[in-house]
């Protein structure tokens, strides 16, 4: 199985966190592998638990749903397979590096800023957090225009 077979791409719904797509496609399509999007949104995995959650929680996590609809349908029409997930974005960098084991990716690829998006953070320490912890390869994307 090739080296880079499944590749975690955080997002916060910013174009400067989008950088790290065309990157991680140019690096997975060659190979054959996966792409599996993240993106760290209140979270609704269960129907039953709307009942329970706040509107603005729901906005954000159809938000969240819709946002990562958007970049796989992007993904897919380059040819390369995409796995979805998404969680409460309480602790972004942490979060990242468990999607890293949970998913069992071989390589991550982030931007090294974004802005405040959908998860409401910035990528910025959460990428040098990322690197310092990861157990897999780490790329960081530079933002255009930063610097």
């Amino acid at each position: 199985m090739p080296a880079t077979s499944n590749i975690l791409v955080p997002l916060d719904g910013s174009d400067l966190a989008e950088a790290a797509v065309d990157i991680a496609l140019d690096i997975a399509q060659p190979a054959g592998g996966t792409l599996t999007l993240f993106v760290a949104a209140e979270p609704a995995a269960a129907e039953a638990l709307y009942a329970f959650a706040d509107s603005e929680e729901i906005t954000r996590a159809m938000a969240a749903d819709a946002y990562l609809d958007q970049v796989a349908t992007r993904v897919a029409d380059r040819g390369v397979n995409t796995v979805k997930t998404s969680t409460d974005g309480t602790n972004v960098a942490e979060e990242i590096i468990e999607q890293a084991t949970a998913q069992d990716v071989s390589m991550i690829v982030m931007t090294s800023h974004g802005r405040s998006g959908i998860g409401r953070w910035l990528l910025g320490s959460v990428a040098d957090k990322v690197a310092r912890s990861a157990t897999v390869p780490v790329v960081i994307v530079p933002c255009a225009g930063r610097g």
